[in-house]
């Protein structure tokens, strides 16, 4: 797979549309690339393929995205009950660096939240 082959090392590995009925993607792969895989042994991505991807050092990661009209939906669903995000922590732009180690101890139940201009 070029993704894997053209990343760096320490690289993040982003597969779009993991979910579909004809991803080429080994069923028993799914699971990892959506919560997360280290791409530490050789891989085998399609079913019957001898292709093999070993770097010890990549993430891989599946993202889902959905038809427009279902976020639509989505949407008007969110405003017409009042939904709201939960937010941890507000940080001022002057304190990113702290927003994003506040991130990185992946401790926050709820969103973070820069404020770049004008209210939140």
């Amino acid at each position: 797979m070029k993704s894997i082959n053209s990343t760096r090392v320490g690289g993040l590995i982003s597969m779009p549309g993991v979910l579909t009925p004809n991803a080429p993607i080994d069923a028993a792969f799914v699971p990892s690339i959506l919560f997360t895989a280290k791409t530490g042994k050789p891989l085998t991505i399609s079913p019957g393929s001898n292709a093999k991807y070993a770097d010890n050092e990549n993430t891989v990661k599946g993202c889902c995205a959905f038809p427009r009209n279902a976020v639509v939906e989505l949407a008007q669903f969110v405003e017409a009950h009042g939904i709201k995000p939960v937010v941890a922590h507000e940080y001022a732009f002057d304190q990113t660096v702290e927003a994003f180690e506040m991130m990185a101890k992946q401790s926050a139940v709820g969103k973070i939240a820069v404020k770049i201009g004008g209210e939140m």
